[in-house]
Formats: structure tokens, sequence, C-alpha cells
């Protein structure tokens, strides 16, 4: 049955996205010494027309294996982005962070594509954070396009984080 439902997960992803049937859940982050919410981290869900409200890891494996990582990404980044815009004057006030597989911040117009979309929606970029997701490696060419684009958000005020890493600094080498 698990796998049946993967299959079925696989088949649906675009339509899914297509008909936006993602939703965004904001986990807030604390500060430890002022105990005040500083900003969230940026939660995608999946209430697919078929099988209900479903878990990421149900609908991130089937994102991976279709091959759709950067439509994805972009997509939750955009739905963002334009929630934050609904009431900037409150929200630009926190940072959020959105996740990002690697291959997505590896593209040669991710630095591009991230700019023009808060841009688009009049957003500081203050307020934004790019985390870098645990998933493939990258080697390569690829690999330093990742690191440049990387330094240019960093340099454009976004912060940029890494998945799941408690107390583990990440050096250039090590992406």
């Amino acid at each position: 049955k698990e796998l049946e439902k993967k299959i079925k997960i696989e088949k649906t992803i675009h339509k899914e996205i297509d008909n936006n049937r993602f939703f965004l859940e904001y986990q807030p982050v604390i500060d430890a010494k002022t105990r005040k919410i500083i900003g969230a981290e940026v939660l995608s869900r999946l209430n697919s027309e078929s099988e209900g409200i479903l878990p990421p890891k149900s609908f991130l494996s089937a994102v991976d294996s279709v091959g759709i990582n950067e439509k994805f990404d972009y997509y939750i980044f955009e739905k963002n982005c334009k929630w934050i815009s609904n009431d900037k004057k409150q929200r630009e006030n926190y940072k959020y962070t959105i996740n990002f597989s690697r291959s997505t911040i590896s593209e040669p117009e991710f630095v591009e594509k991230i700019t023009s979309i808060a841009e688009k929606y009049d957003l500081k970029f203050s307020c934004l954070a790019v985390e870098i997701l645990e998933d493939k490696n990258i080697i390569g060419e690829a690999k330093q396009q990742m690191i440049d684009n990387l330094s240019t958000l960093k340099e454009k005020g976004i912060s940029i984080l890494l998945d799941d890493l408690k107390g583990y600094l990440l050096s250039e080498e090590r992406l």
C-alpha cells in the first residue's frame, strides 16, 4: 500500500503544485536570551486532492523522485513572500527561513530568481533566510556555483542556514 501511495503521489505532484494544493505553516524561532519570537521556519504541507493532508516525507520524496525540486522550491518561496507582503508592517520585522535543495541553490539563475521574487513583493532581503537541505551532495562546477550563489545572497542581506545541523559550523569546503 505504501508503494502504491508513493507512486500515486509521484504521478500527481505536478498537478498538486499547479493547483496550489500546498499550504504553509510557520514554526516560531525564539531568541534564547529574550525568549521572544524573532522569526519562523516556513514548513510546507500538502492537502492532496486524493490523499488528504500528507506529511512532508510523503510529498518531498515525490518532488525529488520526479525531479522537480526547483519548481517546488520557488513555488514555496513565492508563496511565503506573498504571505509576508499581505502585512509587511508586521511581518517584515521577523526572519522567515525557507528550505531549498542543493540542486536549486546550485542553479546559475538562483540568485536572480530569489531576488526577483522578493522584489516582486517589495520585501526587504533581511527578513529572509535560505536554509540548505541536507540532500544530495553537489560536486564540481555545481558546487562552486552553489558557493557563489550563497555568497551573493549573503552580501545582499539574506541569511544562510543549514537544515537540522545543531551546533555545526559549515565552511565553504564542506558545502
